[in-house]
């Protein structure tokens, strides 16, 4: 990896300066669950229907993504490889507002509303990009 050494990277705070001396530099004690929660809540945010990661739109994603015309949905944050994704046009920043005619106001929204479809159904997805409004239509694989 370059380092020359073992660099933990819950630990590491300031990676140039790390990959400087070689060390990881210590951390307090409530960083790393703080840390590990997020990476916890990694697996909450896959959709592997839609090969994406999502998280519902809030104020956090919305200092990212910047202006958008509809304040609510689920963001797309990441494509993922999943053998059963539907090869549905998505990319990082997309926000889902809608999944076949249904509201999205969150990533809950979107899985359950995926729940409840099955192999070969159309699906389509009303995304805002760049303040943009489209479809994205697919049959589930």
């Amino acid at each position: 990896n370059g380092f020359g050494g073992v660099v933990f990277l819950l630990g590491v705070v300031g990676v140039e300066e790390a990959a400087h001396r070689r060390v990881a530099r210590p951390v307090d004690m409530e960083q790393p669950s703080e840390r590990l929660a997020d990476l916890a809540g990694l697996s909450k945010s896959q959709i592997p229907q839609l090969g994406i990661m999502a998280v519902t739109f809030d104020e956090r994603t919305a200092s990212v993504i910047g202006s958008v015309r509809l304040a609510s949905g689920a963001v797309a944050i990441a494509r993922i490889a999943a053998p059963d994704a539907a090869s549905a046009d998505l990319r990082p920043g997309d926000l889902i507002h809608e999944i076949n005619g249904k509201n999205v106001f969150s990533v809950d929204d979107l899985k359950n509303a995926l729940a409840g479809l099955t192999h070969g159904d159309a699906v389509a997805l009303l995304v805002e990009r760049a303040q943009q409004w489209s479809y994205v239509a697919f049959n589930l694989p």
